[in-house]
């Protein structure tokens, strides 16, 4: 069957960087969704046109104009995709439902931690969690897992599946989250409905199997080396190799509630609210790679599929990179950068 196109389905035609944030967002929305109905980060469920809606619906932690601009995300999805006319209508009805304008955000609404961390309340928390060191084995293995994202950047599942390499001094690293380049309801995939079904929002699955892909996260400096591999040596103590896939998956979920429970308890007692959390080591080596390297050479560090990426959004910029990785990249280089450039030692 033919692609379908905005003009097929009587969408209004958009422009294609609108196009491209529309995609971002529903995109955004599935992932939401999977996760509010499961914390298996190897096989998230299925989700239906129903289940993104009615959490969209539901949010309390985004602005009123925010909603707005979902909605519209998603409302083009609905139209543009290849559903039957009957599903598409109804997904068009459950969307008038967010026109009704939205109350003021909740006090109790969850706080947005942020995605970079200042030099200062890094070392306040190094400086908590090392003074614990001797008296809590939590405390030890929380601040490993912070130093070793702060200098790999790597997202938490990834920890079950990396290598070091000794010759090349490099982490080897199987990328976890690969994008498809459109929701799955989005493309070939029609189901025939009934009326009945249509009605009663039939699910439509969302998401694709990712291709796993791996990617080399190069630790030149010896102390970056050792704080990665310290980090993966408690894991294996916990997490061992050994363990068949699902008990492994299981421990190392146990593994890292724990540690962001200690992490959160001191964000709690340093700054007396929940600021950060331990994906906000993440956002800091994008920042820290993306002024000391550009933009390119981040992504690919990252496991992004490209600089221009949706997800490079959530992360920390260049201006907000630490000071030793500031005005590393020669002047005479395009932004992208194409070698490393990491801080002497020292």
């Amino acid at each position: 069957m033919a692609e379908s196109s905005p003009e097929d389905e009587g969408a209004p035609p958009i422009r294609k960087n609108t196009e491209a944030q529309y995609r971002a967002i529903v995109r955004s929305l599935e992932k939401y969704s999977e996760r509010k109905r499961s914390s298996d980060l190897e096989d998230p469920p299925k989700v239906s046109m129903d289940n993104v809606i009615d959490d969209l619906c539901a949010r309390t932690d985004i602005s009123a104009d925010t909603k707005k601009t979902y909605r519209a995300a998603f409302l083009w999805a609905v139209r543009t995709s290849r559903m039957p006319p009957e599903m598409k209508a109804y997904g068009e009805r459950r969307l008038e439902e967010l026109k009704k304008p939205s109350g003021p955000k909740p006090k109790n609404a969850p706080s947005v931690h942020k995605s970079t961390i200042p030099v200062e309340d890094m070392t306040a928390l190094e400086e908590y969690l090392g003074a614990r060191y001797e008296k809590s084995v939590w405390s030890q293995r929380t601040l490993l897992w912070v130093q070793a994202t702060d200098v790999t950047g790597l997202r938490t599942i990834e920890w079950l599946a990396v290598e070091w390499d000794g010759k090349a001094k490099a982490l080897r690293v199987q990328t976890a989250k690969v994008k498809a380049a459109e929701a799955a309801f989005m493309r070939n995939r029609r189901k025939e409905l009934t009326q009945e079904e249509a009605e009663q929002g039939a699910a439509i699955p969302i998401g694709a199997v990712p291709e796993p892909r791996v990617r080399e996260i190069p630790l030149p400096l010896e102390a970056d080396q050792g704080k990665a591999l310290s980090h993966l040596a408690a894991l294996e103590n916990l997490v061992p190799k050994s363990l068949d896939p699902d008990a492994r998956l299981k421990a190392f979920g146990k593994y890292y509630h724990q540690c962001k429970s200690v992490f959160t308890r001191a964000c709690l007692k340093l700054f007396g609210e929940r600021r950060y959390s331990l994906g906000t080591f993440r956002g800091q080596y994008s920042a820290n790679m993306r002024s000391a390297h550009g933009s390119a050479v981040t992504a690919t560090l990252m496991g992004h599929s490209g600089p221009d990426s949706p997800s490079a959004a959530h992360y920390g910029k260049a201006n907000q990179a630490h000071p030793a990785f500031k005005g590393l990249r020669p002047k005479h280089e395009p932004r992208q950068g194409e070698g490393p450039a990491y801080p002497a030692e020292g």
